[in-house]
């Protein structure tokens, strides 16, 4: 596909959601809530904190997990 065609669509494609996100009740209300915006960020940043956490934190050594007389 020519370049100019791709841009076209991409450039409708971003209209669209421009006027569907407008006409969004929940959207309008991100935007004009200023304490809920920030609400959403710190809920965000927490969960990216204990995600953090979660996939960085030691795993117990091998003879921990094994059943008791296996070896």
């Amino acid at each position: 596909m020519p370049a100019k065609k791709r841009a076209a669509k991409a450039g409708a494609g971003a209209v669209a959601a421009g006027k569907a996100a407008r006409s969004n009740p929940y959207v309008q209300r991100i935007v004009e809530d200023d304490e809920l915006r920030e609400n959403l960020r710190t809920a965000f940043e927490s969960a990216r904190k204990e995600e953090f956490e979660y996939t960085t934190t030691t795993t117990p050594e091998p003879s921990q997990t094994e059943p008791v007389g296996t070896t």
